[in-house]
This record gives C-alpha cells, structure tokens and sequence, in this order.
C-alpha cells in the first residue's frame, strides 16, 4: 500500500512540474515575435474577447501584467470567475491556482502568488515583491 502512495505522488509531482514546463514551452512558441510589445498584443485580444466583465474591461492591465511576469520568468495562471447569485456578479476562484505561481484578480486590481501550503501571498503588481514587505516610506 506504501508503494502505491508513494507513486501516486511521484506521478503527481512529474505531471505539475511536466505542466509547469509544458505552459513555459508553449509561451516561447505562442508568438510569432518574441517581444513585449507582440505579446501585449495577443493578450490584449484574447481578454478584450472575454464574456466576463471583469477580464474584459481591465484587459490591457491582465495583459500588461503577464508581460512582466513572462519576462521575470514567474508562471502565470488565470484566475477563475465563478457567477455567485448571493453578489450577482463574477468572483474569483483561487483554486485552480497552482502552488508557486501568480495571477492577477482584474476585479481588484491585485496581484497573488500561491504559496507552498496553499495560502495566498498579495503581491506588488510592478516589482512581484510581497507587499508586505514593502517599504511603506516609515523606516
């Protein structure tokens, strides 16, 4: 029984870091150029065609954002929108975000990474830094 646990989790940690570097070698391939300005693009688009309302109004700042973490070679994930009858409008899902990587919620305008147990880190949507470790101008 041991044995088939331990495969079990070898098999899950082979496919997330297989799914991980899988995501990173279609980003080098997805673009006919390779710059910022090219991709800005793409992205641009692909958002401006979302049917929810937050993706598609804050489209160039998704957009934007996934630029910059492109270039500082940070995975990024998007964040699932779930239609919630009690707020009658699109709330975000963290779920899906994998341990390690970072996303935008268009609808805040914030910035996550997802830590190792599974918590959710805010981020500075410029630097990629923890806000909480941020120097706030009080030092």
């Amino acid at each position: 029984m041991r044995l088939d646990a331990d495969a079990a989790n070898l098999r899950s940690k082979i496919k997330s870091d297989f799914d991980l570097q899988t995501l990173k070698n279609l980003n080098n391939k997805a673009f006919a150029a390779q710059t910022d300005e090219e991709k800005f693009k793409v992205y641009s688009n692909l958002y401006n065609s979302s049917t929810i309302p937050q993706i598609k109004n804050q489209a160039a700042d998704l957009a934007s954002y996934r630029v910059r973490a492109d270039e500082s070679g940070l995975p990024y994930f998007d964040l699932d929108y779930n239609y919630s009858n009690k707020s009658k409008k699109f709330e975000p899902d963290f779920r899906s975000i994998p341990r390690g990587a970072v996303t935008f919620d268009a609808g805040s305008g914030r910035a996550f990474q997802k830590n190792s147990d599974g918590t959710m880190t805010e981020l500075n949507p410029l630097t990629f830094k923890p806000l909480s470790q941020e120097p706030d101008g009080t030092e």
